[in-house]
C-alpha cells in the first residue's frame, strides 16, 4: 500500500515537472545569452523582441547575425527587428546591426524614445525597410548612414531627433523614390551626402529641407528631378556633377540662399534649358566646369541676380541668349578657346564694364552686346570677319572699339546709340557698312572711309551731331551717286577726299548745308550732276588741274560761295553749275573753256565782271542772266553766239562790247539791263536774232557803235 502510494506521489511530480518544462521547449520566443537579447523564431529565422519581462535593453547593443535557443541549442538567422523592440530604452547608447545577414526589415516605433542612442550602425546587407517612427524621438543621434541595401522607409522613421544634423544616403532606391527626406528625418537636417550608388534623385525628394546647408551630389548621378530641392532655404551652394544629364524644371527652385552653383555637367549647360528655371533668378556665381564644352542658348537668361561667371578653357561656344538679361553681370573672362558667341549673347548685360573677346573668335552674333550700357571699350579680334547687325546697339558708355584687321563688313545698326564713342578706326579690309550702322554715335567728331568700302547704308551716321569732319578714300562711295549727308548727316563742316577717289559722283554732297571745306585731291577728274548744289554754307573750293568735267547743276546754290578757280583742263561750264551762288564775287573762266551751259551763271548776283576768254564760242541760254551787280563783261574774239536771255536783268551793266566774231544773239539777250549805255559792236555784218535782244530798255538813251561800213 505505501509502495503504491509513493508510485503515484512519483508520476504526479514528474508530469507537474514536465507541464513546467513544456511551455519552454514549445514557446516561440527565447533568450540568447550571447548578445543578452530575446528573439521570436518563425522557421530557422529569428526577430529581435522586446525583453518579455519589462526590462529595457540598454548600453552598447550589437544585434547579431544568428542567434541561439538557450535551451534548444538551435541556431537561428536573425533578419529583423520586431516593433516596439527596443521602444523607451532610455539608456541605450548605440546599436550595431552590421552582422544581421540577410536583413529585412526594423519595424514600426523600434526604437523610439531611444534618448541617449548616439550611434546606429545599420545592416549592410540583404533588402529591408525601416518601419515608421522606428527612431522617433532619438534626440541624442546626430548622424545616420542609410546603406544601398535599403528599399524603403516609412515617414517619421527619424523624426523628431533633434541633434541629427547629417545623413549620408547610398540607397539609391530611397533618394530616387519621390520620397520626401524631410518626412524621413525632420527638417533640421543640416547636411546631406549622397552616396555612389545612387544614380537619381527623385521629384520632391528633399523638398522643405529648410535647415540644409550642404548636400554633395556623386558623379554617379544622372538625373534630378523637378521640385527635388525646392524650397531649402538654407542652401547656399550646390556642385552639379559632369554625370548629371537632365535636370528638371524647379528642381532648386525655391532656395533663396544659393547664391553660387559650380556646373560640370556639359549636358545641362549644353541643353538650351534656363539654369534660372532650375536653380531660381537668386544665384550670384555661376562656375563652368571643365567638363563644359558649349554654353547653349538660352543657358542663364534672365539670371538677375549673376554678378560672377567662371567659364573654364574647355568651352568653345556661347549660344543664342545665353546670358540675355543678366544686368547684375559686371565682368566676364571669355577663355580662349571660344571661337562663336551667339546672337544676344549678353543682350541687355547693363552693368556690364568688361569683356575680352579672345583672338579665336571667329563669329560674334546679331545683338551679341545690345544694350551693354556700362562697357567701356571693346576690341574686335583678328578672327572676326563680320559684325552683325545691332551687335553693340545702345552701349551708350563705349567710347572705344579697335577693330583689328579681318573684318569686311559692319551691320545695320552695329554701334546705334553709342553715345559715348569719340572715335573708331575703321579697318582696310572693310567693303560695307550698313544702314544706321553708327547712328547718333553723338560724340563721335571724325571718320575716316578707307578705299575698300564699296557701300555704305543710309543713315549709317545719321544723328552723329559732332561729327564734322570726314575723310573719304572710297572711290566707290564718292562716285557711286549716294549723298553723303544721307549717310553722314548734314552737320559735316569739313570732306576730305582722298587720293584714291577718281570721280565726284552726281550728288555726291548735295544739301550738305553746313560743309565749309571740300578738299579735291588731284586724282580727281570729274565732278558730276549737282554734287555740290545748296552746299549753303561752303564758302570756297580748290578744282584741282586733273578735272576735266564739271557737271550740270555741280555748285547751284551755293550761296555762300565767294571764289572759285576753275582749272584749265575743264573745257564746258554747263548748264546752271553756279546757278544762284548769290555769294560769288569773283571766278576765273580758263582758255580752254569752249561753251558756257544754259544758266551756268543764273542769279550770281555777287559778281561784277567777267572775262570770258577767246576760246568760248558759246554763251547759253540765260547763262549770266540776274546778275544783277555785274558791271564789267568782256567778251573776247571767238563767240559766235549769245544765247536767249544770257545777259538778261544785269541792272548793273552799264556797256557791253559784242566781238566781230559773233553772229547771232538771243531774244531779250540783254533784256531788262536798265543800265546799259552803250554797245559797242565790232562786227560789219549785224548778228542775227530771232527776237528782239535789247527789248524793255529805252534805246534813245543808249549808244551804239558800230564799225565803219557797217550795214
Amino acid at each position: 500500500m505505501a509502495r503504491t502510494l509513493t508510485l503515484s506521489i512519483c508520476k504526479h511530480m514528474l508530469l507537474l515537472v514536465a507541464l513546467w518544462l513544456l511551455p519552454l521547449t514549445a514557446k516561440a520566443s527565447f533568450f540568447d545569452p550571447v548578445s543578452g537579447l530575446f528573439f521570436e523564431k518563425s522557421g530557422n529565422l529569428a526577430m529581435v523582441i522586446a525583453n518579455p519581462s519589462g526590462n529595457k535593453y540598454k548600453g552598447d547593443i550589437t544585434i547579431p547575425g544568428l542567434a541561439t535557443d538557450i535551451y534548444t541549442g538551435y541556431t537561428y538567422v536573425v533578419t529583423s527587428i520586431a516593433d516596439e523592440a527596443f521602444k523607451d530604452c532610455t539608456e541605450l547608447t548605440s546599436i550595431n546591426m552590421a552582422g544581421m545577414n540577410p536583413a529585412l526589415s526594423i519595424g514600426n516605433m523600434t526604437f523610439l524614445g531611444c534618448s541617449n542612442l548616439k550611434t546606429v550602425i545599420l545592416p549592410m546587407n540583404g533588402q529591408f525597410s525601416i518601419g515608421s517612427y522606428a527612431f522617433y524621438d532619438c534626440t541624442s543621434l546626430t548622424s545616420i548612414t542609410i546603406p544601398n541595401v535599403v528599399t524603403s522607409i516609412d515617414k517619421y522613421a527619424f523624426y523628431n531627433c533633434s541633434a541629427l544634423t547629417s545623413v549620408t544616403l547610398n540607397s539609391n532606391a530611397i533618394v530616387s523614390s519621390g520620397t520626401q527626406m524631410r518626412h524621413i528625418f525632420g527638417d533640421q537636417v543640416q547636411s546631406y551626402i549622397i552616396g555612389g550608388d545612387v544614380t537619381s534623385i527623385g521629384s520632391y525628394a528633399f523638398k522643405g529641407c529648410t535647415s540644409l546647408t550642404s548636400i554633395t551630389i556623386p558623379s554617379r548621378v544622372t538625373s534630378i528631378e523637378s521640385l527635388a530641392f525646392w524650397g531649402c532655404t538654407s542652401l547656399t551652394s550646390i556642385t552639379i556633377p559632369s554625370s548629371v544629364t537632365s535636370i528638371d524644371k524647379f528642381a532648386f527652385y525655391g532656395c533663396s540662399a544659393l547664391t553660387s552653383v559650380t556646373l560640370n555637367s556639359n549636358a545641362i549647360v549644353s541643353s538650351g534649358t534656363q539654369m534660372r528655371s532650375i536653380f531660381g533668378d537668386q544665384v550670384q556665381s555661376y562656375i563652368i566646369g571643365g567638363d563644359v564644352t558649349s554654353i547653349g542658348s538660352y543657358a542663364f537668361y534672365d539670371c538677375t541676380s549673376l554678378t560672377s561667371i567662371t567659364i573654364l578653357s574647355r568651352v568653345t561656344s556661347i549660344g543664342n541668349y545665353a546670358f540675355y538679361y543678366c544686368f547684375g553681370l559686371t565682368s566676364i573672362t571669355i577663355p580662349d578657346g571660344v571661337t562663336s558667341i551667339g546672337e544676344r549673347a549678353f543682350c541687355y548685360c547693363y552693368g556690364l564694364k568688361s569683356v575680352t573677346i579672345p583672338d579665336g573668335v571667329t563669329s560674334i552674333g546679331k545683338d551679341a552686346f545690345s544694350g551693354c550700357q556700362g562697357l567701356t571699350s571693346i576690341t574686335i579680334p583678328n578672327g572676326v570677319t563680320t559684325i552683325e547687325s545691332s551687335t553693340f546697339y545702345d552701349c551708350s558708355n563705349l567710347t572705344s572699339v579697335t577693330i583689328l584687321g579681318n573684318v569686311t563688313s559692319i551691320g545695320d545698326f552695329a554701334f546705334t546709340y553709342c553715345y559715348g564713342l569719340k572715335s573708331i578706326t575703321i579697318p582696310s579690309s572693310v567693303t560695307s557698312i550698313g544702314s544706321n550702322a553708327f547712328e547718333e554715335c553723338t560724340s563721335l567728331t571724325s571718320i575716316t572711309i578707307p578705299s575698300n568700302v564699296t557701300s555704305i547704308g543710309e543713315g549709317a551716321f545719321s544723328g552723329c551731331s559732332a561729327l564734322t569732319s570726314v575723310t573719304l578714300n572710297s572711290n566707290a562711295i564718292v562716285s557711286s551717286g549716294t549723298q553723303m549727308r544721307l549717310i553722314f548727316g548734314d552737320q559735316v563742316q569739313s570732306y576730305i577726299i582722298g587720293g584714291d577717289v577718281t570721280s565726284i559722283g552726281s550728288e555726291a554732297f548735295r544739301f550738305c548745308s553746313n560743309l565749309t571745306s571740300i578738299t579735291i585731291p588731284n586724282s580727281v577728274t570729274s565732278i558730276g550732276d549737282k554734287a555740290f548744289r545748296d552746299c549753303s554754307g561752303l564758302t570756297s573750293i580748290t578744282i584741282p588741274n586733273s578735272v576735266t568735267s564739271i557737271g550740270d547743276d555741280a555748285f547751284s546754290g551755293c550761296k555762300g560761295l565767294t571764289s572759285i578757280t576753275i582749272p584749265n583742263s575743264v573745257t564746258s561750264i554747263r548748264a546752271y553749275v553756279f546757278y544762284n551762288c548769290s555769294g560769288l564775287t569773283s571766278i576765273t573762266i580758263p582758255d580752254g573753256v569752249i561753251s558756257i551751259g544754259r544758266q551756268a551763271f543764273y542769279g550770281c548776283k555777287g559778281l561784277t565782271s567777267i572775262t570770258i576768254p577767246d576760246s568760248v564760242t558759246y554763251i547759253g541760254i540765260l547763262a549770266f542772266c540776274e546778275c544783277s551787280n555785274l558791271t564789267s563783261v568782256t567778251i573776247l574774239g571767238n563767240v559766235t553766239s549769245i544765247g536767249d536771255f544770257a545777259f538778261a536783268y544785269c541792272q548793273g551793266l552799264k556797256s557791253i562790247t559784242i566781238p566781230g566774231s559773233v553772229t547771232s544773239i538771243g531774244n531779250g539777250a540783254f533784256n531788262g539791263c536798265q543800265g546799259l549805255k552803250e554797245i559797242y559792236c565790232e562786227a560789219v555784218t549785224p548778228p542775227d536774232s530771232e527776237g528782239d535782244p535789247f527789248s524793255d530798255l529805252g534805246r534813245s538813251n543808249i549808244l551804239l557803235v558800230v564799225p565803219d561800213g557797217s550795214e
